[in-house]
């Protein structure tokens, strides 16, 4: 399999996968992740913050693997 990814294509592939696995996720534990979204009411917003940065820092250093050693 060969993939020719352009930035678009790259960025749409992406995020088709994102949605994905969280489809996954909410189809096989639905109680689960309802439980889970609910606990984050209970965060500060400094935390989800937190959170959400660190998360964007794990995506970008992921893409920046695939891109550089994989693609």
């Amino acid at each position: 399999m060969n993939f020719d990814f352009n930035i678009f294509s790259f960025i749409f592939f992406s995020i088709a996968l994102v949605l994905i696995f969280e489809g996954i996720l909410y189809a096989a534990f639905p109680n689960k992740m309802k439980k889970i979204l609910e606990s984050f009411l209970s965060y500060s917003d400094e935390k989800v913050r937190l959170l959400g940065l660190f998360f964007l820092g794990i995506g970008v250093v992921a893409i920046y693997v695939l891109s550089k050693y994989m693609l």
